[in-house]
This record gives structure tokens, sequence and C-alpha cells, in this order.
């Protein structure tokens, strides 16, 4: 298994594995900005493109996140 599987089923805890591969792009996009690490960012970045990043991002509540994983995804991720 691979870094960024393992990282994704980390966020995904309430899940049944089985059941990670029905889940959207943006449902996925929104857990690795909401709890995931630095690394799975950056995967998600990479794997749905910058555009549904920031459109994922740009949709969640502030407070979904802390101020500063808002402040980080905000300035450096999605800059």
């Amino acid at each position: 298994m691979d870094a960024a599987m393992s990282d994704i089923q980390s966020v995904l805890w309430d899940i049944p594995e089985e059941k990670v591969v029905t889940l959207s792009a943006e449902f996925l996009i929104m857990r690795a900005l909401s709890y995931g690490t630095v690394p799975l960012m950056l995967h998600m970045k990479r794997r749905y493109g910058l555009d549904a990043v920031r459109n994922v991002f740009r949709s969640l509540k502030q407070t979904s996140m802390s101020a500063r994983r808002y402040a980080y995804a905000k300035n450096v991720l999605l800059a």
C-alpha cells in the first residue's frame, strides 16, 4: 500500500473500505483538506488538479478546519 492510500484511509475512518471507491472526488478532497496531512493534500492537488481542489476549498466553511490549516491551504497550497 502506498503512502497516499494509507493517508486517505486515515481520513476516511468512518467509511467501510469497500465503499471508498464510490466516493466522489469532491468528498475525498474535502476530507483531505479538513483532516489530511500535507502530503495527502499535495496528492489530491496532483491527482485532481488545482482548480478542483480550489473549488472544494472555497465551498468549505472556514470553521471546518483549524485556523492554521485554513491559512496554510489558502496562502501556500492553493496560492
